[in-house]
């Protein structure tokens, strides 16, 4: 049984990093949208979802219909027009919706529920192997 465990609590800490990896990697985004960003409108030529976050591709107006993927609260139709920051320096194909937070906030939540995973594992794991029964060190 501890061989059980000690295999669940390893696919657990592989599924943690990963979730790190990728909450690291919305946080990074955005933070270079907050200090680089430049704004713009465009119309909505996509919806889809990936892994429960709603996506949108939006077509830029001033970037000659270049597409943005950008994630988005509520419902949204194609056709719509939104206005979308994207980092200019960068490769304006991750952007966001203008004043939205919703990338830090679920970036922030998933590092969260990733140290609170390894916090229980780490306390609830047997690590370290035990004495053999009988086994005398001298």
């Amino acid at each position: 049984m501890p061989l059980v465990l000690r295999l669940l609590a390893a696919a657990v800490l592989l599924g943690c990093l990963a979730s790190c990896a990728v909450a690291t990697r919305w946080l990074l985004d955005d933070r270079a949208l907050e200090q680089r960003g430049s704004v713009t409108e465009g119309v909505v030529s996509e919806v889809r979802e990936r892994l429960g976050r709603d996506q949108v591709v939006v077509s830029l107006d001033l970037l000659d219909g270049r597409p943005v993927t950008v994630t988005k609260d509520g419902a949204t139709a194609v056709g719509r027009r939104l206005q979308v920051e994207y980092d200019p320096d960068g490769g304006a194909q991750v952007g966001r919706v203008a004043g939205s937070e919703r990338d830090r906030r679920d970036g922030r939540l998933l590092l969260a529920g990733s140290a609170g995973a390894l916090v229980l594992v780490a306390t609830l794991t047997p690590w370290r192997r035990r004495a053999r029964a009988g086994a005398d060190p001298e």
